[in-house]
């Protein structure tokens, strides 16, 4: 891609609105994915003019991680969206190679966004810019002027993902890097006069923690910090980082003026297979999350890239700090999509419970463990299976898409503490599980593809007899997009 890639915005959009509802059995229904195109990280999330905007990475020319956009669209209540359009896209010399992650705030009457510019010379070789745009009545992005044209010393030019954010009533930025000794981390800006000045790096106690932070994300509750990232390059352990690259947080106090970060261990926000580059914001006192589900450079594992789309972003989550520890349920909203009561549970002193699913379901659980030492939950779909196995006295859930025959497979295991009590909380669209485990303290996304002409099932097996198990499944409507 060049400085003169041509672009038409106006045949896109039309071809957006003609194949969005495309019928297809691995397309999701209460999900925001494209109908063409590679889609990857949520950007730019803010609430405007009475709106939540949602940006997201776009690459419409295929499902290769290059031409990188930016689609956008709008919804006050999400379950009603506007038609994705195109908003941003590379056609300058500080972006030609592509406009990658960043984020929006709100100043006066205008959306301002802030993004990566991506510049690749004959060599190969990367620059990054931070580029700042501002968001017109036509839906697309007016570009305005670079703010920062080059990495500080000590950093490689894998320095990117702005996010910025309000301290005091002054402006400041993060920004994901990698430092020449090929270490990861995040450096602090804060804007005086006009400029953006650099603070320095954010000084945390993790040490040698990866070679590349990416998508930094800062929030408060109350008089806590929780400083969000994706790290990439951790070792895999038993029930830790077993996805190629991670996302997670930090909990504790950022001196703004030092950039000294006092906090707790890394803890990941998510346990499942298909999880990444998370971004948050804030309104009114709700700190609402929206991550990309898929995983980089693990293309090979969706097949849907074949039929000429890739990816889904998550349900927006709302998040709480309860003793140092993120909980993400999904938001109030989305029980809008509920259209009809399938099948209400009451059982007691039951071993077995089974349950014919719709395919787009949500499904929540409360179980009186009793006696019960390993609790088995399978998603059917005809022969197909995922099965999640909890492990009362190890206090371990696994999940296992072994029983899958398309798509990626393996096993996750994690942590999962319980007393007698367990509430499960599963939505099941065409491709995508999401799983809130105890009110969300654990929260676990995966991807599925599997094959037509399957009724789903649900399959609750327990060693031993459960004291009472209750609940209720609903069919769910899907997203409804407007002009």
């Amino acid at each position: 891609m060049d400085v003169n890639f041509g672009i038409d915005k106006k045949k896109i959009n039309a071809r957006i609105k003609n194949e969005l509802l495309l019928a297809h059995s691995w397309r999701n229904r209460f999900h925001i994915e494209m109908p063409f195109g590679l889609i990857n990280d949520p950007n730019g999330l803010s609430f405007y003019q009475n709106t939540y905007h949602i940006f997201y990475q776009w690459n419409p020319y295929g499902c290769e991680h290059k031409n990188k956009c930016w689609a956008h669209v709008k919804t006050r209540d999400f379950i009603h969206y506007t038609v994705p359009e195109l908003a941003l896209w590379p056609s300058d010399a500080f972006d030609k190679n592509g406009c990658y992650t960043g984020c929006a705030y709100v100043e006066g009457d205008k959306l301002h966004v802030v993004y990566t510019g991506n510049v690749k010379n004959e060599k190969n070789e990367r620059r990054s810019y931070q580029c700042m745009g501002t968001l017109q009545a036509d839906g697309t992005i007016k570009k305005e002027r670079v703010l920062i044209a080059q990495q500080p010393e000590g950093y490689t030019e894998h320095f990117r993902d702005p996010y910025v954010f309000i301290r005091d009533k002054e402006k400041y930025m993060l920004l994901g890097c990698q430092s020449l000794e090929k270490k990861g981390g995040i450096v602090l800006y804060k804007r005086v006069d006009g400029e953006w000045v650099l603070i320095g790096a954010v000084k945390t106690s993790l040490g040698d923690f990866g070679y590349m932070w990416e998508c930094p994300n800062l929030l408060q509750f109350r008089r806590q910090d929780v400083l969000l990232f994706s790290p990439q390059g951790i070792a895999a352990e038993e029930y830790a980082y077993q996805n190629r690259y991670q996302s997670g947080y930090l909990v504790g106090g950022l001196n703004i003026k030092t950039a000294e970060f006092a906090h707790g261990d890394f803890t990941e926000i998510d346990r499942g297979f298909d999880f990444y580059a998370p971004q948050v914001f804030t309104h009114e006192g709700r700190n609402i999350l929206i991550g990309w589900i898929g995983m980089p450079e693990n293309e090979a594992e969706y097949p849907t890239a074949a039929k000429g789309w890739l990816y889904s972003l998550t349900m927006p989550r709302a998040l709480t700090l309860r003793d140092d520890h993120i909980y993400a349920e999904p938001v109030k909203e989305v029980r809008d999509l509920r259209m009809k009561v399938m099948q209400e549970i009451d059982a007691e002193n039951v071993e077995t419970i089974h349950a014919i699913l719709p395919r787009e379901a949500e499904i929540l659980l409360n179980i009186e463990l009793g006696k019960a030492a390993k609790l088995t939950f399978d998603i059917l779909f005809s022969e197909e299976k995922v099965v999640f196995l909890y492990d009362v006295v190890k206090q371990v859930m696994t999940i296992d898409r072994q029983g899958m025959k398309c798509g990626g497979r393996g096993v996750r295991r994690f942590r999962l503490a319980t007393d007698e009590h367990m509430q499960l909380h599963i939505f099941l669209d065409h491709t995508v599980i999401e799983l809130f485990c105890q009110h969300g303290e654990e929260t676990a996304t995966l991807m599925v593809f599997p094959e037509k002409g399957y009724i789903p099932e649900l399959r609750l097996v327990a060693d031993n007899a459960l004291p009472r198990v209750t609940g209720t499944i609903w069919k769910l409507g899907g997203i409804v997009y407007k002009t």
